[in-house]
């Protein structure tokens, strides 16, 4: 299927960084002020004012810098720092959210000023409807502290499309930006095999991971002998989600490549997440990848993929019966393995409550997070969509399901119109990597991790950015 070229009018704005270089002349001000008044508050305020100033003058590195510390936020801000420093975990946890934030807040802002129309599509209008339904569960909680808590899992994440869209990226820009994230992926890979191989769980055990310095069977495999691959995130099944994610739009970007050297590059970036994506032993995952592929096989009529699946599948069947993990997936083909009987017992779980509460019963009520507080109830699926469903009822999936096909739509549409080698293997991929992460959120509670769904929803705004703006060039 070869994509539609379509061309659009540039749009000359006249330039906001006057009118946000005086914003940012009066938040120094008020930093200024307060550090003066509150001695203590000298570094955090230095350190945020920091933070300010490079989002305003530098947006694009702010934004790469963002897009890193996602991926190792986990390892380094939840329990390297905080060991290091002797500092409560979680205290750190806040500097995503402010990150997005200040990029949202400096997006909208350019817009604004510029006179320029939000890109995003029907979208835009989904995702306000759900964000505005999530804030009326927050009041259903028992607590507001609790329902707000929901409200930053839930929904944060989602606030990524809409910089995404409207940050203005240009194809060189948005080429720089998959290679900071591919050469991240290695760097992650090659995190998640040496971690276990060489340093070993008591590494997780030194940096506070797990309860009381024990950490649970999800970290093993096949009855404790071996530690799964987690690499900076904080469970194997992120990690995989991450991996899927970044494998699929470099599966996808590499068939609409034709520069050798570049090409050569991306194999090798490939041979080292192959290795730690199987490392991770995610069935979930790796049920992901299986549809991922299979769709953009079908997309491009492409015998190469093919026989990538084939070989990632023989690969994945010579290490399971090298390491003795083999087992582990006869028994969960034969519903043996305790993991999927548990999965099952969830479902039949799940399906009873959404019909004893189909309006649901608030935001931060269900979900692995929720055990944070003793007023929630600490439930659990091991299905996101039911996770949403917990918590904001059929109307909640619904919206859901309504944001994801709007999007899938939009995406599909600006790949049959673009002309642009490279974006259109981008576009593409991010397509697949939807539908491979939709695949893998049927079976983990995934949805509300923003290293992984933070990244798939930045993407998924670059795809709206490309439909708004055209796409020129070869």
């Amino acid at each position: 299927m070869s994509p539609e070229p379509y061309t659009s009018a540039p749009t000359i704005a006249k330039s906001p960084r006057p009118v946000l270089v005086l914003a940012l002349v009066i938040v120094i001000v008020i930093v200024s002020l307060q550090a003066i008044s509150t001695p203590k508050l000298v570094f955090p305020l230095l350190l945020g004012g920091a933070a300010v100033a490079l989002a305003v003058l530098r947006t694009k590195l702010f934004l790469a810098l963002t897009l890193v510390g996602l991926t190792v936020h986990t390892l380094v801000f939840a329990h390297l720092l905080p060991t290091l420093f002797g500092l409560p975990q979680g205290v750190l946890g806040a500097w995503k959210e402010g990150a997005i934030a200040l990029l949202l807040v400096i997006t909208f802002a350019r817009k604004v000023l510029s006179g320029e129309k939000l890109a995003g599509g029907a979208v835009n209008g989904w995702l306000l409807l759900y964000l505005a339904l999530g804030a009326g569960y927050v009041f259903m909680a028992p607590e507001l502290l609790v329902g707000l808590y929901g409200l930053r899992n839930g929904m944060a994440f989602f606030l990524l499309y809409f910089v995404g869209a409207n940050l203005a990226l240009s194809p060189a820009e948005l080429r720089r930006l998959f290679a900071l994230v591919v050469v991240s992926a290695v760097l992650v890979s090659a995190w998640g095999i040496f971690q276990p191989l060489v340093l070993g769980d008591q590494f997780l055990k030194d940096l506070r991971y797990g309860e009381d310095g024990v950490l649970g069977p999800s970290f093993y495999i096949a009855g404790f002998l071996f530690q799964r691959a987690l690499s900076t995130f904080s469970s194997p099944n992120d990690l995989a989600a991450y991996l899927l994610l970044v494998m699929l739009v470099v599966l996808a970007v590499l068939q609409f490549e034709t520069d050798a050297s570049s090409r050569k590059r991306l194999h090798w970036a490939l041979a080292f997440m192959v290795p730690c994506f199987l490392y991770t032993v995610s069935r979930s995952a790796y049920l992901g990848l299986f549809c991922g592929i299979s769709v953009l096989a079908v997309c491009l009529s492409s015998r190469r993929l093919i026989k990538f699946l084939a070989l990632f599948a023989v690969v994945a069947l010579t290490i399971g019966w090298a390491t003795g993990v083999m087992s582990h997936f006869v028994n969960t083909l034969l519903f043996r393995d305790p993991s999927v009987v548990g999965h099952l017992d969830s479902l039949l779980m799940s399906i009873r409550f959404t019909w004893e509460n189909p309006f649901g019963i608030g935001l931060g009520m269900a979900g692995p997070k929720s055990g944070r507080f003793a007023e929630a109830n600490f439930l659990n699926s091991e299905s996101s969509y039911f996770i949403v469903m917990f918590q904001m009822g059929i109307a909640g999936i619904l919206l859901l399901l309504a944001i994801y096909g709007s999007f899938l739509r939009l995406a599909w549409k600006t790949y049959r119109r673009c002309d642009n080698r490279f974006e259109c293997g981008w576009v593409l991929g991010v397509f697949v990597a939807f539908l491979g992460i939709m695949t893998q959120y049927l079976f983990l509670p995934t949805i509300e991790e923003l290293p992984v769904s933070g990244l798939l929803w930045f993407f998924a705004g670059t795809v709206a950015q490309i439909r708004s703006r055209g796409v020129h060039g070869a």
